[in-house]
């Protein structure tokens, strides 16, 4: 991996993760205003998905930056970081809402978001490499992920580092199918899906990362 960079410093008295508000989320300056638009539906379609994208891209450019990713590259990476779950403007809201766990059927809906937001994002006239991000970005390393079914180094670097964001975000942020868990809780998770779901080199970067800053503002819960 690149070498390390100082880590951006934020409030002690701030998580982590800052729960923001949609309109507050600071989009990189390659966001079209089409893919804007997006953005903007998806927060009036079902504003928890919104700020979970927000999250997810506000946590990947930092951690982007960590590892050493710069330039148009850092740019590309974190928008699409914002924009991975555009395909839920296609899922019913009422599964996205739904408290507990997804039935079978309706887990297999949600699943269509990746390829869903892909086509969205070829629609709006996103990048190559924005529509190939989103499409890839809950592919898993030993390549039992969807929709593609790709593996190892045939994600794309920036859906690699997405997912292991995104499912950070997952469990440590409050959602409706289930209760926050803590900060630590998660990296265990991340832990057990070393060489499976996650990147086996971009995970371990991930943990050590999220540590530093959680040492740093003492957030030990």
């Amino acid at each position: 991996m690149a070498d390390r960079i100082p880590l951006i410093s934020i409030p002690p008295s701030e998580p982590v993760l800052r729960r923001i508000e949609p309109e507050a989320a600071t989009l990189p300056a390659n966001c079209s205003p089409a893919v804007k638009t997006l953005l903007d539906q998806l927060a009036a379609w079902e504003p928890g998905a919104r700020l979970h994208t927000n999250r997810v891209g506000e946590m990947t450019e930092a951690f982007a930056r960590f590892i050493g990713l710069d330039g148009d590259v850092l740019a590309t990476t974190t928008l699409a970081a914002h924009l991975h779950d555009i395909g839920k403007l296609q899922t019913p809201v009422a599964i996205l809402t739904k408290p507990g766990r997804l039935s079978d059927s309706e887990y297999d809906i949600i699943k269509n978001h990746a390829a869903d937001g892909a086509a969205l994002l070829k629609s709006a006239d996103a990048s190559e490499d924005i529509v190939s991000i989103v499409h890839a970005h809950h592919e898993w390393w030993d390549g039992r992920g969807y929709p593609l079914g790709l593996s190892g180094t045939d994600i794309p670097l920036a859906s690699r580092l997405i997912a292991v964001v995104d499912a950070w975000d997952a469990i440590s942020a409050k959602r409706t199918y289930h209760r926050r868990r803590t900060e630590f809780v998660a990296l265990s998770e991340l832990r057990k899906g070393i060489g499976t779901q996650f990147d086996p080199d971009l995970t371990p970067a991930f943990i050590d990362f999220a540590c530093q800053r959680l040492m740093a503002h003492r957030r030990c819960a």
